[in-house]
């Protein structure tokens, strides 16, 4: 097995979420310039969010399917959010958020709809808009809602997985 820092050093993820917090601040820009914009690019916005948590979530596949365990069990470890919930818990569940809402029906909210639900409602409602801005601010408050700041959060949940705690 590598060194767990030969691989993350080589790692694409912080240069993509450079790219994508430079978009998301674009946008923030113009919304800034013209206030009549705010709604077309707020919901362009979270979209740019939800591929954030999607590469974050790839970080967190791509580093537990090293340590063989129950990825549930190594998705609860490390530094945990004041909410009580892992940020890597977090970042799963908002990444699944993104990629199957649209997939949900209505009423039927069990399975992974439930627990997906259930994780990200602790930091922000799900049922309100813009879930995913909201719940990378509730992650990195008081620091802008940029991925950038995520990072270190990450880096110390792959550190504790392998130190083995």
């Amino acid at each position: 097995m590598p060194n767990i820092h030969d691989w993350i050093s080589s790692s694409l993820l912080t240069p993509l979420l450079d790219v994508i917090d430079a978009q998301i601040e674009r946008l923030c820009a113009e919304i800034d310039l013209d206030p009549s914009l705010t709604d077309a690019w707020l919901d362009d916005v979270e979209s740019l969010m939800g591929l954030g948590f999607v590469a974050c979530q790839q970080f967190l596949v791509s580093t537990y399917r090293r340590f063989g365990d129950d990825k549930w069990v190594l998705l609860a470890k490390g530094p945990q959010h004041l909410s009580g919930v892992s940020y890597a818990k977090v970042v799963n569940a908002a990444a699944n958020f993104w990629k199957h809402q649209g997939e949900w029906v209505a009423g039927s909210e069990g399975g992974q709809e439930a627990s997906t639900r259930a994780v990200l409602d602790k930091l922000f409602s799900t049922r309100k808009e813009y879930v995913l801005g909201n719940v990378l601010r509730a992650l990195v408050k008081p620091e802008d809602a940029r991925f950038a700041r995520l990072v270190p959060w990450l880096e110390r949940w792959r550190d504790s997985l392998a130190a083995g705690t």
